[in-house]
């Protein structure tokens, strides 16, 4: 035991004489200066800018013409004149979102209902319309891909993320890294009404079932959730969250779709 003890103590002693060796050699300043740059660069990594939407104007025109802001928003998607069939789907999905209610349409394989489902929802979800919705699907694989499809356009659409910069942004921010989101700092100027905020924590999440859009103040999607579900695992718990008596819309491909405005 005493051994120890005296062991403890020279290396105690050495310590104190190898900061002693630092200080005289300058060694301890410039170890204080590195761990200052490395605590600088990790408050960096922390803090993303969002820049003002490219074109407001723009931005509330097309969220008034539901075929017109799919046309533009996804050019390589619907490049060509919507049939009778897809205009119907548009308006029907469109009236179920804005008024609620049952509805059940069939269509012809190849007609794209799938794609314009799943942008309508990112539509009214970036808009504020819709604050929680529920997309059901066949299975939970063919859900999981509806949501990475909706979550690849925020990621890579460019003339999305020019104008809604308040959502792309935060999460181009995370580089691939959705553990980011729970430490994100935010700095930029209000949506609505152009005023600056500071460091402000996004707090949104961006992976598993269900995605979380970022706490931008002033964002009209701030902290709007899209889940996804599979009709063969359980959906029980799901009433907590929202409540089933409100919007319903039905789909050949897609059996339900629950929103919550």
């Amino acid at each position: 035991m005493a051994k120890l003890e005296e062991l403890k103590a020279l290396a105690n002693d050495l310590r104190k004489r190898l900061r002693q060796v630092d200080q005289l050699t300058g060694r301890s300043n410039e170890r204080d200066r590195d761990t200052q740059r490395k605590r600088e660069l990790r408050a960096a990594s922390k803090e993303v800018q969002i820049p003002a939407c490219e074109d407001p104007e723009r931005r509330a025109l097309l969220e008034s013409d539901d075929t017109e802001w799919l046309r533009y928003y996804f050019a390589d998607l619907f490049w060509y004149p919507f049939t009778t069939q897809q205009l119907e789907m548009i308006e029907a999905i469109r009236n179920a979102i804005l008024y609620g209610g049952d509805q059940s349409l069939a269509a012809s394989r190849g007609e794209g209902k799938t794609k314009i489902f799943e942008r309508m929802l990112l539509k009214y979800t970036l808009a504020g319309v819709v604050k929680f919705s529920v997309l059901f699907a066949a299975t939970g694989l063919a859900a999981q891909d509806s949501l990475q499809s909706i979550m690849g356009e925020i990621e890579t659409n460019k003339r999305l993320r020019a104008d809604y910069p308040e959502v792309c942004v935060p999460v181009l921010g995370l580089e691939n890294t959705p553990n980011r989101a729970h430490y994100q700092l935010l700095s930029g100027k209000r949506h609505d009404n152009g005023e600056p905020y500071q460091a402000v924590s996004s707090r949104f999440s961006w992976c598993g079932q269900e995605i979380v859009l970022p706490r931008v103040p002033g964002s009209p999607s701030s902290n709007a959730i899209i889940a996804t579900r599979g009709l063969d695992a359980a959906v029980r718990g799901l009433h907590s969250e929202v409540d089933v008596r409100k919007t319903q819309y039905h789909a050949a491909w897609h059996p339900r779709l629950i929103l919550r405005s």
